[in-house]
């Protein structure tokens, strides 16, 4: 049985492998900047919804609350 941890063990050297071949002048990824992007987009996709939660608790607490 093969569990997490040993998934995470196997295929290093090729993942780095992979990595550096990102670099490759024909492939041309530059993964900082990859990386950046997806941090600025799930950054994003979190603040809208958490925008509607706090909205929708500030609405809830109106009604609730005695005048």
């Amino acid at each position: 049985m093969t569990t997490a941890g040993d998934r995470l063990k196997t295929g290093v050297q090729k993942a780095y492998t992979l990595i550096e071949n990102l670099k490759d002048p024909d492939i041309d990824i530059d993964l900082d900047t990859v990386m950046d992007e997806l941090l600025v987009e799930g950054i994003d996709q979190f603040i809208q919804p958490f925008q509607s939660l706090m909205n929708s608790l500030e609405e809830n607490i109106k009604v609730l609350s005695p005048v």
